[in-house]
C-alpha cells in the first residue's frame, strides 16, 4: 500500500475519533453552571458561574448547593467529591464508590428538568440541555 494512502487512512481515523469524542462531550447533560468545591472540603458545591437560563431560573454565583433531584431520585453531593479524575482515589473501595456516585448523578441528570437544592433547602428547577461548544 502506498504511503500516501496509509497516511490518508490514519488521518481519516484520527478525525473520526476526534469528532466522536466531541459529539460525546457535547451530548452530556448540562445545567448551565460551573461549580467548585466548598471550603474545608465540606459537602455540597459552590456555584462559580451560571448562564442566562440558569440565572433566570434563580441560580446565582455564590449559591451553595447540597443536592440535585429529579424523577423521584436524589443525589446528595458528598464532601471532597470534585476530583479531576477517578485515579485520584488510592483505594479501590473509594474508586468504586465514586463511580457508583457518578452513575447516580447521571441518572438524575438524565431527566429533562433537575431541581438543584440550595443549602437553605430552597430549590431551583433547571432544564438539562446539551453542553454548548463554548463551554
Amino acid at each position: 500500500m502506498a504511503p500516501g494512502r496509509i497516511l490518508a487512512i490514519a488521518l481519516a481515523g484520527a478525525v473520526s475519533v476526534l469528532l466522536a469524542a466531541l459529539w460525546l462531550a457535547l451530548h452530556e447533560p448540562w445545567l448551565g453552571a460551573e461549580f467548585a468545591e466548598p471550603p474545608a472540603r465540606s459537602a455540597g458545591l459552590i456555584v462559580v458561574s451560571a448562564n442566562a437560563q440558569a440565572q433566570a431560573a434563580g441560580l446565582r454565583a455564590g449559591d451553595r448547593l447540597r443536592s440535585l433531584r429529579a424523577g423521584g431520585q436524589s443525589f446528595d453531593v458528598p464532601a471532597g467529591w470534585l476530583v479531576e479524575t477517578p485515579s485520584y482515589f488510592i483505594r479501590y473501595s473509594d474508586y468504586n464508590a465514586f463511580l457508583q456516585q457518578q452513575g447516580e448523578l447521571r441518572a438524575v441528570l438524565g431527566a429533562p428538568e433537575v431541581q438543584v437544592v440550595r443549602e437553605d433547602g430552597s430549590a431551583v428547577a433547571l432544564a438539562t440541555v446539551n453542553r454548548p461548544l463554548a463551554a
